[in-house]
Parts: C-alpha cells; structure tokens; sequence
C-alpha cells in the first residue's frame, strides 16, 4: 500500500514538473506574442499554483524529514535544496508578488532597476525542478542500465545546474550591476521623460499637440496626467483593459506632472531571453545527458559487462573489443589485462579437459 502511495505521490510530482515547465515556455511566449492579458492572467495563475503546490511538497518533506531525523539526508543526497531553491523563493519573491499586483491593480513604479530581472531570475531558478525528476527514470531490473541512467542523469543535472546558475547570475548582473542593463536604461530615459514634462509644464497646461509629439518621440508613453486628470491618452480604457496587466505599465512622476509608460516591450524583451536560457537548459540536460550515457555504456558498462560475465561463467570466452583510441584508458586496461589473463586459462583448462 505505502509503495502504491509513493508511486502515485510520485506521478504527480512528475507531471508538476512537466506543467512547470510548460507553463513557463507558455507564459514567456504569450508575452512575446503580446496575447491578451486575461490569457497570461491564467498562465500567470497557473504557474502561481504550481509554485504553491512545490512549496507545500517542501515543507512537508522538510518536516517528516527533521521529524526522522534524516533531515541532512534530504537536503543534500535526496536533493532537497533543489526542492527548497525551487519553491519557497520563488513563490516569496515572484508568484506572490505577482497576484498582489493583480488583486491591487497597478505596479506603480517610481524606479525599474531590479524588478524585472529579478522575476526572470527566479523563473528561471524555477527550472530546477526538472532535476526532480531525472532519478526516477534511473530505475530498472539490469545493473548495467540502472549504472547507466544514473551516471548519465547525473551529467544532465550537472549541465542544468551550471546552465540555470548563469542564467541567474546573468540576469541579476544586467539587472543590478551593468550600467547598460535594459531596465536600468529605461528607467533613467523614463525618468528623463517626466522631468521634461513636468519642468516645461506640459501635463498642466494640457498641451495635446506637444504631448502627442512627445508621444510620437518616445512610443513607451501611455497616458499623461496632471491633478488627477488625464491629458493624454494613446489608447482608450477597453484597449487598457484588454491588452494591459498589473505589470505592463510602470508610473513615474515629477511635481504635478505623471506619466505611464508601456513595459510590455521591456517584458517581452525578458521573456525572450527567458525562451533561451529554458531551451538551453532542456537542450542541455537532453544532449549531454543522452550523449555523455551514450559514451558512458560504450566506454565502462560494455567492457565491465564482458568481463563480470566471463568471471561468473567459465563457458563464456568473449573478448573485450578494445578501440584504439580508447586503449590508454583504465577500464580497457582492465579488460587488456582480462583479455590476456584470464582467456588463455579458460582455453588451457578447455584443452586440457
């Protein structure tokens, strides 16, 4: 009953991951395709829940296992850090803040440096998850494909690990540090942009033909207000209403003077870059995975097969096949050595029977 549990148990985690990992693709695309905001609210939902469902998972394992006390063992050889690096930060800083934005209605901003890097960061961090699942595709009756899988999964966790690490890293340098960084940027250029609004009076004397030049000069401006009035507007409030989220706009004021400025550019921008780094890391753990198990069962699990069998059974007379440009490596020193030791033995013996 209890292994039923765990299998089933199991099998959820399993297609969590598999959502996970859907819904960030899903949600990044739908930014880069500019779909309509009540289409991303329901991704962005989604992957809320699923960031929910992650921390649930790990507290819950975190408890049973400082409750056994085995709780080292599952931070470290059962992988609970991924669990924990991949659910309560992600959920903390980037899920929840998110539908708070949504419930209250706006991000109002006074400065961008940071905030969008930040989420994709911890998106991205959300991709350890995958991690999750390697091991359990280790599993099987024969020692040589366990020994295989498991080395080869190894190599694909590696490989997603240094992906999503610099993928972090990279993100929060251009977010926090680079001077060029894209947020950086666009918030000195939109700071700029209220300050000549406001120091040339142009929210407060409701000048419509500068304030659409100024438009036409910087395409970012949504809509210009002075006193709680509106001035300018690009669009009308069903266009708002139906294209624009909590985190679509970003608000920036000097004196009297407030402008909203269009960040789906700016999210599009980082969902793209988020694209890349998911794909580098399913590539990753994909490629190097399979090829370095590919090389793993050729180099070492064929040759100790060989051998074991000829030790186990005296009938069984196969020579290693040793590839020249393998010979120097240990596993084909042992089976040299297996070819030249024990082979003429069987052969005596058989000749001597």
């Amino acid at each position: 009953m209890r292994t039923r549990l765990t299998a089933v148990l199991q099998g959820i985690v399993i297609l969590a991951v598999v959502a996970t990992v859907a819904q960030v693709v899903l949600e990044n695309a739908a930014m880069v395709a500019g779909r309509e905001w009540q289409e991303r609210y329901i991704l962005l939902m989604g992957g809320f829940g699923l960031d929910v469902f992650f921390t649930v998972e790990f507290l819950t394992r975190f408890y049973l296992a400082t409750l056994n006390r085995r709780l080292g063992q599952y931070m470290f050889k059962e992988r609970g850090w991924v669990a924990f690096v991949s659910s309560i930060p992600v959920v903390v800083l980037f899920s929840a803040p998110a539908v708070i934005a949504v419930t209250i209605g706006g991000l109002p901003l006074s400065g961008l440096a940071g905030v969008f890097g930040t989420a994709a960061a911890l998106r991205i961090a959300s991709l350890l998850r995958i991690l999750r699942v390697l091991p359990v595709f280790v599993g099987g009756r024969d020692s040589a494909v366990v020994t295989t899988r498991r080395h080869g999964g190894l190599a694909g966790s590696l490989a997603a690990n240094t992906v999503v690490i610099i993928a972090v890293v990279a993100t929060l340098w251009s977010s926090f540090i680079d001077p060029a960084g894209v947020e950086r940027t666009a918030a000195r250029r939109y700071a700029a942009t209220v300050e000549y609004v406001a120091d040339r009076g142009l929210a407060e004397a409701g000048d419509e033909a500068e304030l659409q030049r100024l438009a036409g000069l910087e395409p970012a401006i949504l809509m210009v207000r002075s006193q709680q009035r509106t001035q300018y507007s690009r669009y009308d409030n069903a266009y708002y209403r139906a294209r624009f989220g909590p985190a679509d706009f970003g608000y920036f004021e000097a004196g009297d003077a407030g402008v909203f400025f269009d960040l789906r550019l700016m999210n599009a921008t980082v969902a793209q870059t988020t694209l890349i780094f998911v794909a580098i890391v399913l590539g990753s753990v994909a490629l190097v995975g399979s090829v370095y198990q590919r090389r793993f069962a050729r180099t070492v699990i064929h040759p100790l097969v060989v051998i074991r069998r000829g030790l186990e059974d005296w009938e069984y007379r196969r020579a290693v096949e040793i590839p020249e440009r393998h010979a120097d490596e240990e596993t084909f020193r042992v089976a040299r050595a297996y070819n030249e030791t024990v082979l003429p033995l069987k052969s005596r013996e058989r000749f001597n029977r």
